[in-house]
C-alpha cells in the first residue's frame, strides 16, 4: 500500500457524477469511516479531510434518492465511506443572485424532501416583511422576488446553498397561470434536464391549487473569484454620471403608483424605437422603492422584469397583463448609470416583444415578454 494521505474532497465540485449515470445500483461499503460523518451538519462548507489508502479518485454513488454516498476508491478495491448527506442536486444550479450574509427572514418555510428529491414548501404571507404580497400574483416584480427565495431557500434545504458565495442568474423563464390566481401559499422545487444542461424549476400554487406561476432557470456561482474586489474595479472603471436632469416616464404611462417607481424615459422614436433607463439606490431599492430589494452591488433581475414590462406598457400604451417571458444575462447592469433598452421586435398579434438592453455599447441582457391587455 501507498503512503498514507489527506485529500479534501467538496460534494459540491463532484455532484456532478450523480447525472453522468441514471441506474446505479446500491453499493455495500466495505469500510465506514464513521468519524468523518460527524462533518456532515447543514451550514458546513462540505470540505472533508480525510485520509485514505491510495486514493484514486472519488466516486458518487446513490444509496437512496435522497442520500448520496461519496466513496474514495482504493488499489485494493475497497472503499471507504468519507462522507453522506442528503443531497442529491448539483449546486450550481440551485444557487443564483446570493450575496454572502445571512438572511434574517425567510419567504418559505415547512420544507420537505421527497424520494426523488423534489422539495414541497409552503410561503407566508407576511405582507409587513413581504410588501411585494400585495402586488398581482403573477406582476413581474413578484415573480422574479419569489423566484430568488424560493431558489435560494430550497438550495439550503437541500444542502447545495452556500450563502457565503457569490452568485449570478444567467438565464430565467417563466409561464404563468390565470391572471385571477390568489397569492401564493405554497410550491414545489426540483431539478430537470434539458439538453445536456442541469436547471432548476419552481411551481407556486394559490389556495385552491391552481397554478400561479412555473419558472425555470440557471445560474453560476463565483467560487474563487474576488468578487467583491473585481466589482469594486469594475464600478471605479465606469463613474456615475450627472444624472439629476434625467426625464422619466410619468407615472401612469408605465402602470406604477407613484413617479418615484418609474425605471425608463419616454419612448425614444428615432431610426430605432428605445427608452434610456435609469435606476439607482434612490429608487429602486428598498426603502425607497415599495417593493424591490437586493444587494445594491447592482440592477438585479426583479429590475429587469420590470423594466421589461414597463417598457411594453409605453411600447402598447396601455397596462398589460404579465404572461409569460424570458431573461437571458451577459453583463451586470450598473445601478446610477444610464442604460438603453432597444426594441428587437414587436408582434402585437402574439402579443409577444423582445428587448435588448445595452449599457456603454455593451449587449447586457435579453428580455422577452408576452403580454394580455388588461382593458381588453
Amino acid at each position: 500500500m501507498g503512503q498514507r494521505r489527506a485529500s479534501a474532497y467538496k460534494i459540491k465540485s463532484i455532484l456532478a457524477f450523480f447525472f453522468v449515470f441514471k441506474d446505479i445500483r446500491t453499493i455495500y461499503v466495505k469500510k465506514i469511516a464513521d468519524s468523518f460523518q460527524t462533518d456532515l451538519r447543514m451550514g458546513s462548507n462540505f470540505f472533508f479531510e480525510v485520509e485514505n489508502k491510495d486514493a484514486i479518485a472519488p466516486v458518487v454513488v446513490v444509496i437512496s434518492a435522497e442520500m448520496i454516498v461519496v466513496l474514495a476508491h482504493t488499489e485494493n478495491a475497497e472503499a471507504v465511506c468519507i462522507g453522506k448527506r442528503r443531497v442529491a442536486r448539483r449546486s450550481e444550479f440551485c444557487d443564483f443572485a446570493a450575496m454572502p450574509k445571512p438572511f434574517p427572514d425567510a419567504y418559505t418555510h415547512s420544507h420537505t424532501v421527497s424520494e426523488g428529491g423534489q422539495v414541497s414548501f409552503e410561503c407566508t404571507q407576511d405582507v409587513e416583511i413581504w410588501p411585494w404580497l400585495a402586488l398581482n400574483p403573477i406582476h413581474p416584480i413578484l415573480v422574479q422576488t419569489i423566484n430568488f427565495w424560493g431558489s435560494v431557500e430550497c438550495g439550503e434545504t437541500l444542502g447545495t446553498f452556500d450563502p457565503e458565495k457569490w452568485s449570478a442568474l444567467v438565464h430565467c423563464e417563466w409561464t404563468c397561470g390565470a391572471p385571477d390566481a390568489g397569492l401564493p401559499v405554497r410550491g414545489t422545487y426540483e431539478t430537470i434536464e434539458r439538453g445536456d444542461k442541469m436547471r432548476y424549476q419552481l411551481r407556486f400554487f394559490d389556495t385552491d391549487g391552481a397554478l400561479i406561476v412555473r419558472i425555470s432557470g440557471q445560474g453560476v456561482v463565483f467560487r474563487t473569484r474576488n468578487f467583491e474586489g473585481w466589482r469594486e474595479h469594475a464600478k471605479e472603471k465606469f463613474k456615475p454620471p450627472n444624472t439629476s436632469d434625467f426625464i422619466y416616464a410619468r407615472a401612469n404611462a408605465v402602470g406604477v403608483a407613484t413617479q418615484s417607481e418609474s425605471f425608463l424615459s419616454p419612448l425614444e422614436r428615432d431610426s430605432d424605437l428605445k427608452a434610456t433607463g435609469l435606476i439607482t439606490k434612490q429608487n429602486g431599492l428598498r426603502p425607497a422603492h415599495p417593493y424591490i430589494g437586493g444587494s445594491g452591488d447592482h440592477v438585479n433581475s426583479t429590475h429587469m422584469g420590470e423594466v421589461g414590462r414597463q417598457f411594453a406598457e409605453l411600447l402598447v400604451g396601455a397596462p398589460l397583463i404579465n404572461r409569460s417571458g424570458e431573461m437571458s444575462f451577459t453583463h451586470y447592469v450598473e445601478l446610477g448609470r444610464p442604460f438603453e433598452v432597444e426594441l428587437v421586435s414587436h408582434d402585437e398579434t402574439a402579443q409577444r416583444v423582445e428587448l435588448l438592453v445595452r449599457q456603454r455599447a455593451r449587449d447586457c441582457t435579453k428580455i422577452i415578454m408576452t403580454y394580455a391587455r388588461s382593458d381588453q
